[in-house]
């Protein structure tokens, strides 16, 4: 008999109220992680948004830089700064940018496979769907008019009859 890992440290609920009072302690640690998570994306995003300051040697020569690759020079942002900079780690060689850079831009060989497959999907679906249609339409007409003849052949194998 197979035994999983950790199964005598299991004890099952006392009562339904204690089941209740667990599933809802898990429920205020869930909301608590989906804020805690939704908050740090907006922190992300607005970050990213923001101008790349002139002030600083950093922002001075990430500015010089960007506006060398042809961007304006008064709508550089950081996310245009972390995309610069994964494009020249992918002009260096480095797949894994290249890779990024290729779906970040919508040309995702995997994404346009699956595409490909929900479009047949679905074609298939509407296909099913209408042949239905016609079978339950096909019965229905069978069943107020006259009824299908069914013909039944037999072999003569040669015996008469």
């Amino acid at each position: 008999m197979v035994s999983v890992a950790g199964k005598d440290n299991l004890t099952p609920f006392r009562s339904v109220e204690e089941a209740r009072e667990a599933g809802r302690k898990g429920g205020v640690a869930s909301g608590k992680t989906r804020r805690r998570k939704k908050a740090m994306k907006q922190a992300a995003a607005m970050l990213l948004n923001m101008d790349v300051s002139s002030s600083g040697a950093f922002g001075k020569e990430m500015k010089k830089r960007l506006v060398a690759l042809g961007l304006d020079e008064d709508d550089v942002t950081y996310q245009d700064a972390l995309l610069a900079s994964i494009l020249l780690e992918a002009m260096k060689g480095d797949v894994r940018a290249a890779e990024f850079m290729r779906d970040t831009a919508g040309e995702s060989p995997y994404m346009d496979v699956k595409k490909q497959e929900l479009k047949l999907r679905k074609e298939e679906l509407r296909f099913r769907q209408e042949l239905e249609m016609k079978k339950g339409a096909n019965e229905a007409e069978s069943e107020e008019g006259e009824k299908e003849a069914v013909h039944i052949y037999l072999p003569d194998n040669g015996r008469g009859g």
